[in-house]
């Protein structure tokens, strides 16, 4: 399978607009972001002549990590001082990047294994800068939660196709690094 953005921008569009209630709290929003992204991330693969995938055990630890650090970031916005999205920003894009680093590839007959660097954060920053500034009311209507929920997948799945994993068969040499799809 690949990257999906549909099922990503309606996972959001229903936590946006409390289809089945909202988080009870930053912790739980954090969590629940962890959850969506997840369950979009787990479709990820390396396009290569041996693709890769994530391995499940390292995802589900990933993404444990991840909700803890979203719901950090969540409570230090709340924090903040006005406009309270820089802070939110700086700490989303320290719980994302670190994200894929620590999440390992395999194929599925084992043969080829793949680790992702670091990705680049400046996407990721300017992408939620850009998110949320749309959402201040104080620079014009604020969007509606399906078109949040489309935008911000919007800029999820744009950053995270900027990862790379470099694959490596078994008993070979690195291959050059080949970007999620």
């Amino acid at each position: 399978m690949a990257l999906a953005k549909d099922p990503l921008k309606n996972a959001l569009a229903a936590l946006f607009n409390g289809t089945a209630g909202y988080p009870k709290d930053a912790v739980a929003a954090g969590t629940a972001w962890a959850t969506l992204y997840g369950n979009y991330a787990a479709n990820a693969t390396a396009a290569t002549a041996v693709p890769t995938v994530p391995v499940q055990s390292d995802l589900t630890a990933a993404l444990g990590t991840l909700g803890k650090k979203l719901g950090d970031a969540f409570i230090a916005a709340l924090g903040a001082p006005p406009p309270y999205y820089p802070t939110l920003v700086t700490d989303m894009v320290a719980a994302f990047v670190p994200f894929w680093p620590s999440v390992g590839f395999k194929s599925p007959d084992g043969n080829v294994t793949g680790v992702a660097p670091l990705p680049p954060p400046q996407p990721l920053i300017d992408a939620l800068t850009a998110f949320f500034q749309s959402g201040n009311p104080s620079l014009g209507p604020r969007p509606g939660g399906d078109d949040q929920a489309a935008l911000m997948a919007d800029k999820l799945d744009t950053w995270t196709r900027t990862v790379a994993v470099v694959n490596t068969p078994s008993g070979g040499s690195p291959l050059p690094p080949v970007l999620l799809t």
